[in-house]
């Protein structure tokens, strides 16, 4: 993305609707600059629960909600299931009306527009940054160390720790690494990044056996 004095990059997650998924979804959305609801412009039934979904997003970002872009995809196929009245009236209940876009994902049709959207929605000036690769490289190195002795520990354990560790590194440029390395899915920062997981693999393990408990496939498991 081309934003002045930043080196930039757009990560998407694709969340999954299902109701076992839930606490899972909250922990990225807790964390995203820009949420995409999007339906399919011929299944009214998926414009229907859009209601749910922003609902959920302003109950876990608050404030932050105005950083929601309502997608109807499809506009390929010919024609809408959805009736303008009703579209414009739930835009207008969530002050939404301003981001709004419809897509056709297959003829690619808005999707420049709609990257372009995106990152001018992302508060640039807001997120955290690190300018220095050796810090990068050094914090690598000390979070390896730190997974042989454990898993999890408490945010501000390691920050204060890469703080201490790494010369003249303050707690804003600890959190940006922390931040940085969790988008490249080499560490997991909890919700509301009360802790950090050096194994995301040993995350993804727990979070599948609380999924399969709370589906009822299993009663009980040992990690």
């Amino acid at each position: 993305m081309p934003v002045t004095d930043y080196d930039t990059q757009l990560c998407f997650w694709d969340l999954g609707g299902q109701y076992n998924y839930r606490t899972l979804n909250e922990l990225f959305l807790n964390e995203a600059a820009v949420i995409l609801l999007v339906f399919d412009v011929t299944r009214i039934g998926t414009f229907e629960n859009l209601s749910y979904w922003i609902e959920m997003v302003k109950a876990i970002v608050g404030s932050r909600s105005k950083n929601v872009l309502i997608v109807g995809n499809k506009t390929d196929v010919g024609g809408t299931a959805v009736p303008q009245e009703e579209l414009q009236h739930f835009l207008t209940k969530y002050g939404l009306s301003r981001n709004y876009l419809e897509t056709s994902a297959k003829e690619r049709i808005n999707i420049k527009e709609l990257l372009e959207r995106i990152g001018g929605m992302v508060e640039w000036g807001q997120l955290l940054k690190v300018d220095n690769s050796q810090k990068l490289f050094t914090a690598i190195q000390i979070l390896k160390r730190l997974k042989k002795e454990h898993v999890i520990y408490d945010f501000s354990e390691i920050v204060n720790c890469l703080s201490k560790e790494i010369g003249d590194l303050d707690p804003l440029e600890a959190k940006s690494i922390l931040l940085y390395y969790a988008s490249q899915d080499r560490i997991l920062l909890g919700q509301a990044e009360k802790y950090v997981v050096l194994d995301p693999e040993y995350a993804s393990k727990i979070m599948g056996i609380c999924i399969q408990v709370a589906s009822g496939k299993i009663g009980r498991a040992h990690v």
